[in-house]
């Protein structure tokens, strides 16, 4: 999976708390060390615990720092079912304002279900 793009600061930090941890640093100091470092861009110390306890639980040698997928309601609907009802909501919007106008707009904008 090579990018031209930098890697994701959260994928760095989450191996830093994996090295920490093999260290046997505790939560609360790998998150002031990476505070030092990664300033504002740094997770929150509640995520460096749960990543804490996650990366402890397993060899380093086999953890893998990307992301499990999970259940639960995906982060984009980009297949070509789902784009097409897409433009089916968009043109059916335009439609209407095509039809009603500046009043549909204005239904819209302040919330008149009217």
């Amino acid at each position: 999976m090579a990018s031209s793009k930098p890697m994701n600061v959260r994928l760095k930090q989450r191996a830093v708390i994996e090295f920490l941890t093999a260290e046997g640093a505790a939560p609360i100091d790998s998150h002031r060390r990476m505070k030092h470092v990664y300033g504002e861009a740094c997770v929150d110390v509640s995520t460096v615990r749960r990543w804490t306890k996650e990366f402890a639980e397993t060899n380093p040698a086999e953890t893998d720092l990307h992301n499990q997928a999970r259940c639960g309601r995906p982060n984009s609907a980009s297949d070509v079912q789902h784009q097409e009802r897409v433009d089916e909501i968009i043109r059916a919007i335009l439609t209407r304002y095509t039809d009603e106008g500046e009043a549909f707009l204005r239904r819209i904008v302040t919330g008149d279900e009217t």
